[in-house]
């Protein structure tokens, strides 16, 4: 047990054997869809049709099989995962209560939430004896016992941003969530292979949000067709997956390579279609913190004298705005959005570490009028600003924006519009503006 995972790779095999390689406390957190052991040896077969479902034999068990199958893969994970990572596993009724139990009974891990997914379009009861199942359930766990489970990551003001500044519940449905519903997987997740228990993006993506940090390392032991890989890398988060079928393995692989691929040539199709340059670092900054959401300009400002100070990390310059309450950590990316600070990576578990870049010690170097000349400039050549004034029409190449402020760029509504080319949801778009705007109105 001494081979680190690889991150962002794909291990063919049997998620024992591979985890049994690694050692103690490798990996952030897991987001597991283990097999519900609901298929059966001659399928299941409609009582209205000839169809027949559920014939795969990885997901065929026998009843001491299936607890003891549980039991040694859920027992590696709490082995591989961090103390205190979260450990999120899907389930229904045929195999859930039985997770929970060996979670919380038999691995005496602690249980903070059980999610429940609807599925509006979810496919008919084929026996037509029971009532249609229609949800999932996601069981939230913390990789400790209940009495010293502390410090889970849980990114409460991205639920709140996602719920319109409200407390996000657990049930997710179309009332719920702007976003929602979450519907089995589009055919557009399937062009290149499917998988029977495949996840749609949607719903990863709001896991990977809720339950992990920047930079995280997520295990993805029963990985499929590689939903969870995607919403790590769209989160700027690492994988590790693990995949017993070479087909489904082969289908990840293929995703996420098409996947980057047509990343790239949607972010080439966006910028180049206005005309405009970026250089590496400011597009950099654009994949990393596209839109700043910390509304006090002075305080984004402060950030680059905090790290000067010695508050290397988010948590640290978190603490020293203590008033501004959960949304501390927003104001060291808008300083990176800034390029006032950056982020270097300080240890090979991927630790970051905020620095103070030559824009920032150039602006800490001024004093008085030439101050404030200083931080226009900064604000007014910042890689969204630039952005978002080529697509006004403001500026056609990338050059700085122009002073006195021009009318598009403090027009809330249609700075929203070009923010919505970043994939914000409408409303989110809209209060991103307003900060941005908010900005130029400071000055």
């Amino acid at each position: 047990m001494n081979e680190l995972p690889t991150p962002n790779h794909i291990y063919e095999g049997d998620c024992l054997e591979v985890m049994r390689r690694w050692p103690d406390a490798c990996v952030d957190h897991c987001i597991a869809d283990p097999p519900f052991n609901m298929s059966k040896k001659k399928g299941l077969g409609w009582a209205f049709s000839s169809h027949v479902t559920m014939q795969e034999t990885w997901d065929r068990f026998s009843k001491d099989e299936f607890f003891e199958f549980n039991v040694n893969w859920l027992r590696e994970v709490c082995r591989v995962v961090k103390p205190n990572g979260n450990i999120l596993v899907f389930g229904t009724y045929h195999n859930v209560y039985q997770l929970g139990f060996i979670l919380r009974d038999v691995l005496d891990r602690r249980i903070i939430n059980s999610i429940i997914w609807f599925k509006p379009n979810a496919q008919p009861n084929i026996t037509a004896r029971t009532l249609t199942e229609s949800t999932e359930q996601i069981i939230w766990a913390v990789n400790n016992t209940p009495s010293k489970a502390k410090g889970w990551v849980f990114n409460y003001d991205e639920a709140k941003e996602v719920e319109n500044g409200k407390q996000m519940r657990n049930f997710w449905d179309a009332d719920r969530l702007n976003l929602w519903p979450v519907p089995v997987v589009p055919p557009s997740e399937r062009r290149l292979g499917r998988h029977p228990a495949q996840k749609p993006l949607r719903l990863t993506d709001r896991l990977v949000m809720l339950a992990t940090h920047r930079n995280a390392l997520i295990l993805d032991p029963f990985a499929g067709v590689g939903s969870v890989a995607i919403s790590a890398i769209r989160q700027l988060r690492r994988y590790v997956l693990i995949e017993k079928s070479a087909h489904y393995a082969h289908i990840a692989q293929n995703r996420l390579a098409a996947f980057l691929d047509e990343h790239e040539v949607a972010r080439i199709r966006r910028l180049g279609g206005l005309a405009m340059t970026l250089n590496d670092v400011e597009l950099a900054i654009l994949r990393t913190v596209p839109v700043p959401q910390a509304d006090r300009l002075d305080l984004v400002f402060d950030v680059a004298s905090f790290v000067e100070e010695g508050q290397y990390t988010r948590a640290e310059i978190a603490e020293r705005l203590r008033y501004v309450g959960r949304q501390g950590p927003y104001y060291a990316d808008a300083a990176m959005a800034l390029r006032l600070v950056g982020i270097r990576r300080a240890t090979a578990e991927g630790a970051e570490e905020i620095h103070v870049t030559p824009i920032g010690k150039g602006y800490l170097g001024s004093s008085g009028v030439a101050r404030e000349v200083t931080r226009r400039h900064i604000v007014l050549n910042a890689p969204i600003m630039k952005y978002v004034a080529s697509a006004l029409g403001v500026t056609s190449d990338g050059s700085p924006v122009p002073y006195p402020i021009p009318e598009p760029l403090v027009d809330e509504a249609a700075v929203a519009s070009v923010l919505q080319q970043f994939d914000l949801a409408r409303n989110t778009a809209e209060r991103r503006a307003g900060t941005l705007c908010g900005w130029l109105q400071q000055l």
